[in-house]
């Protein structure tokens, strides 16, 4: 099995997975694949087992043969669901229902992965966009936990990962949700996302794309919150891009971004908390003499905080 742009190969003590056959850069849609099954997510085991029997004996021969081929990493008696525990994915709107996408099943998981998956709900198809400039010969990975919601994420960091950085990222993100944090102290909530940024691009080597992206978001809906054109919509086209790469031109959210790098206002969400940082898109800082660090002390709110620091000084 193979495309133009990766082979299936067997990988010792992996089994089968999805290798590049040749370079390959960040951005690129390298598969779309329709699931051969779905079903309703939060089933019972017995339910489970008796609703995958009745939808393989709609598949064809060469189907169900997919669907036999793929690794069981369970034992017992529900050998069916075995199959589909092992290889499914969560997909469809609010993760509502898991699927098996038979080649997207070959990609193995990786804790620094190379490329990432999302449902595409107008295709109804799973997709792999690369995340990150690929060598021919180099393996597709994926982090299995990438799709779903943030707190899906946090949880998965708190189990399986036990070092310091990882934990303040977790950390940040849960004082970041606190119900009235971006009501009553949002320069602060700022500077949580800054530092997960940070730490997001020291974790992964600088592919935190997916993580970031989510992040820009937030910023975005903070900026929003309290009438602030100029920042929402930086932080709009930095979402884009970052979205760009992870899910496409199609993908979730890709799209809003989209339109709101040029008219933040005409979000639901303008305005709603506050006027405090009320600004229009032209008024991020322009000009030779404005650095970079220094754009992204404005961007940050960090010039808030600093002279806030000198005036305590005082």
């Amino acid at each position: 099995m193979s495309s133009s742009l990766y082979d299936v190969r067997k990988i010792p003590g992996k089994g089968r997975s999805l290798v590049a056959r040749s370079d390959i850069p960040e951005g690129t849609r390298i598969l779309s694949e329709k699931p051969l099954l779905m079903i309703p997510n939060n089933m019972s085991n017995e339910q489970l087992e008796a609703r995958l029997a009745r939808d393989l004996k709609a598949l064809d021969k060469d189907q169900q043969r997919q669907f036999f081929s793929l690794h069981n990493s369970y034992t017992g008696k529900y050998v069916l669901g075995g199959i589909f525990k092992t290889n499914s994915m969560a997909c469809g709107s609010n993760l509502s229902a898991i699927a098996i996408f038979p080649t997207i099943s070959f990609i193995n998981h990786s804790c620094l992965p190379n490329s990432h998956y999302n449902y595409n709900d107008s295709m109804g198809m799973q997709t792999i966009h690369v995340t990150r400039d690929l060598r021919a010969g180099e393996e597709i990975s994926i982090c299995y936990t990438d799709s779903g919601s943030a707190s899906v994420r946090q949880a998965y960091l708190k189990k399986h990962f036990g070092d310091a950085r990882r934990e303040e990222i977790s950390r940040l993100q849960d004082t970041f949700a606190e119900a009235d944090r971006a009501m009553s102290k949002p320069e602060e909530a700022f500077f949580d996302l800054r530092k997960i940024v940070e730490l997001l691009n020291k974790e992964f080597k600088g592919a935190a794309k997916v993580p970031e992206a989510d992040i820009y978001c937030y910023a975005v809906q903070l900026s929003l919150f309290h009438s602030d054109e100029a920042r929402a919509s930086v932080f709009a086209e930095r979402a884009y891009q970052a979205l760009l790469i992870c899910v496409g031109e199609d993908g979730e959210n890709t799209q809003e971004m989209k339109t709101l790098i040029d008219n933040p206002a005409s979000h639901a969400d303008f305005g709603s908390m506050s006027n405090i940082w009320r600004s229009n898109k032209y008024n991020a800082p322009r000009g030779r003499d404005f650095g970079k660090s220094h754009f992204e002390d404005w961007l940050w709110h960090l010039v808030e905080r600093l002279e806030m620091a000198d005036l305590s000084d005082d």
